[in-house]
């Protein structure tokens, strides 16, 4: 009887990693933001992934113009090119190229990005074999980018802020800290709704990745009058990978917005601040 009761108690203990205890959500803010912080550059990573394979796009920094992943890779030149070296530190700059040449670029980064093929689009680990070998680092390099917009960094999302998190903890979630999904986040943006199904099939091939709910605005059924008009597909996940387990964050689930890129172009001018108007004023 007294060996059961200790397996009872240890079980929560030897779940493998990943596994996530549903009846002991975590109910602190502290410790949601703490893995948050843990989560957020993995998810950088992966969200350069998935946005290689299906044809995505991230904002340049300075400029908010968009760039498409491949297109940055392929950027980024090689020693033997004649141009920058590859070693370029994280959020530095790459030196300029001419704007009028092929984005197609030079270099095994660049034939990675364009030996992708259609059989390649929606596989994730498809996209890493593509920039293995001596490129298998290049996607640490993608914040930088050139070309027409020279010298740019690419730009990602921080974590939720503080306040924020409080504020929608007690207007919408009854104070339970454990409902907040997308205090680590980040976007992907893309041109058609074929290229967010193919970013869908990378994330569900992902064996990192854990699906835990896809939230479908993009549905013709959408009451898009309760997002003040604004779509997108907005997937729940958690990554497990020896990163996270050894951080304690494998059961974190943090939120990856996949959007269409008209509907970027208005929350990147003034679309976001009149949702926040139209946030306040339902209470959310």
């Amino acid at each position: 009887a007294v060996s059961t009761e200790w397996s009872e108690r240890l079980a929560p203990a030897l779940r493998p990693p990943g596994v996530l205890d549903e009846s002991k959500p975590v109910r602190s803010l502290d410790q949601i933001f703490a893995q948050a912080a843990c989560v957020n550059p993995i998810l950088i990573t992966k969200v350069k992934v998935w946005a290689l394979a299906s044809r995505g796009y991230f904002p340049c920094a300075e400029t908010g113009e968009f760039v498409r992943m491949d297109q940055a890779i392929a950027m980024v030149r090689t020693p033997s090119s004649g141009h920058a070296t590859t070693e370029v530190p994280r959020g530095e700059t790459v030196s300029p190229t001419a704007a009028s040449g092929s984005p197609r670029g030079e270099g095994p980064a660049a034939e990675a990005a364009n030996s992708l093929s259609t059989e390649d689009v929606g596989s994730a680990d498809g996209v890493s074999k593509a920039v293995g070998g001596e490129t298998a680092n290049v996607l640490d390099r993608a914040p930088t980018c050139q070309g027409s917009i020279s010298g740019t960094r690419l730009k990602f999302a921080k974590i939720k802020s503080m306040s924020r998190a409080v504020e929608k903890m007690y207007r919408v979630y009854d104070k339970d800290p454990s409902r907040l999904l997308d205090v680590c986040r980040q976007s992907i943006v893309f041109d058609r709704v074929e290229d967010i199904r193919a970013c869908l099939h990378a994330m569900r091939h992902d064996s990192e990745a854990q699906l835990v709910r896809i939230k479908n605005r993009l549905n013709p059924g959408y009451n898009s009058a309760a997002s003040a008009g604004y779509r997108d597909v907005a997937v729940n996940l958690r990554l497990v990978c020896p990163a996270t387990v050894e951080l304690g964050a494998e059961t974190h689930v943090c939120e990856v917005q996949l959007i269409l890129r008209a509907f970027a172009e208005l929350k990147h001018i003034e679309g976001h601040r009149h949702y926040v108007a139209f946030r306040n004023l339902r209470g959310e």
